[in-house]
């Protein structure tokens, strides 16, 4: 081997060592950040947690989990229309992925669309139909239902007023919860 060759390769491992290592750091920045804003919206600084994910979002446009946090920060600030709206633009650009319809379903459960919240969450069950917290949001959804219907059947002059709440469904954390 020629000596330029030889000089070559430590060259060629430095810069792969180098690019590695930019990654790493890189990649820990964006934990780090996207750390920031889990815990500003566990404390209930929920400005400051929707400002940390939207410039993250700006810099990592295609990061499921960033825009999943973002709607979470949303629906967690009282800014339901706007998580909604997030949580169906993240079931169109990753349709495979179940826990944005499950948090999409609470929503449109917490707002009386009982029938459109049922449908995300059989969608969702479709891509994984195992998933139990899907599994348990469903019957619970079911459940309710069936609450409201009886009430209906026993009172079909409509005079008693007392109303169920919405069901009580799970809203998971994270992506890759389950």
């Amino acid at each position: 081997m020629s000596a330029p060759r030889l000089q070559r390769r430590p060259q060629r491992l430095t810069c792969a060592v180098l690019v590695a290592t930019g990654f790493v750091l890189f990649v820990t920045a964006v934990q780090a950040d996207r750390s920031q804003a889990q815990s500003q919206l566990a404390a209930g600084h929920y400005p400051e947690a929707l400002a940390e994910v939207n410039l993250l979002l700006i810099q990592h446009p295609d990061d499921a989990e960033l825009a999943f946090l973002r709607a979470r920060i949303l629906a967690a600030s009282g800014q339901n229309e706007a998580a909604i709206s997030t949580y169906r633009t993240l079931v169109q650009r990753f349709p495979k992925n179940p826990a944005p319809y499950n948090n999409l379903a609470t929503l449109l459960a917490a707002r009386g669309e009982f029938t459109s919240a049922a449908e995300q969450l059989l969608t969702g069950l479709q891509i994984d139909p195992v998933y139990q917290v899907l599994l348990n949001n469903l019957l619970a959804l079911y459940a309710h239902e069936a609450a409201v219907a009886y009430q209906r059947a026993l009172d079909p002059a409509g005079t008693n007023t007392a109303t169920a709440g919405p069901p009580d469904l799970t809203v998971l954390q994270s992506l890759g919860a389950k």
